[in-house]
């Protein structure tokens, strides 16, 4: 066993890093989905509130039903259409470049090589800064290219590490009261 601890690395190495989009963003998207749903299902059982013939009450029950029921496959649709998105868009750092893939479907790539990377810029909100999310933007001079990594969990993390892969690159920080032991490291 003191073999084993002797011969293992003191690092681990890594070839690259992926980011996904914050989860406090997928939780917003799904939470959005369910107060749409939940105001279709208040506007469903209105129709039971209204002193109306027994007659009428069952027409408007029997099509009351079938929508009922398309508004659950539709919400159940749209959560998994919510999820794959945010499963399958997302972004890799290389040492030698960054690349954005999306598509569910139908992959897309888009790459921006480091060396061609001018410029770099976080920004983080109130509410980012809570929710520990926020926004990166890049600038391919090459290309006049801007790319952004749009509400990623810890930004500052990953703006630390595209500042060590570009060393020379301008560098731009829009965030609301950072914390004094992030701006000693």
């Amino acid at each position: 066993m003191e073999n084993m601890l002797k011969e293992s690395p003191e690092y681990i190495k890594v070839t690259h890093i992926n980011i996904r989009q914050s989860i406090f963003s997928l939780l917003f998207k799904l939470l959005a989905i369910d107060i749409v749903t939940a105001f279709a299902i208040i506007i469903f059982f209105s129709t039971f509130t209204f002193s109306i013939p027994y007659d009428l009450k069952i027409a408007i029950i029997s099509s009351n039903t079938g929508f009922f029921l398309a508004l659950i496959a539709a919400k159940i649709l749209l959560t998994l259409l919510v999820a794959l998105q945010w499963l399958n868009e997302y972004y890799e750092i290389f040492p030698k470049e960054v690349v954005y893939k999306s598509g569910i479907i139908w992959r897309k790539e888009q790459c921006f090589s480091c060396g061609e990377i001018q410029y770099i810029k976080v920004e983080q909100g109130l509410i980012g800064r809570f929710f520990n999310y926020g926004t990166l933007t890049l600038y391919d001079w090459k290309r006049h290219l801007f790319g952004t990594m749009y509400m990623i969990h810890s930004p500052i993390k990953y703006y630390r590490i595209l500042e060590s892969l570009l060393p020379n690159v301008s560098k731009e920080r829009q965030i609301v009261r950072e914390r004094i032991r992030e701006e000693e490291e």
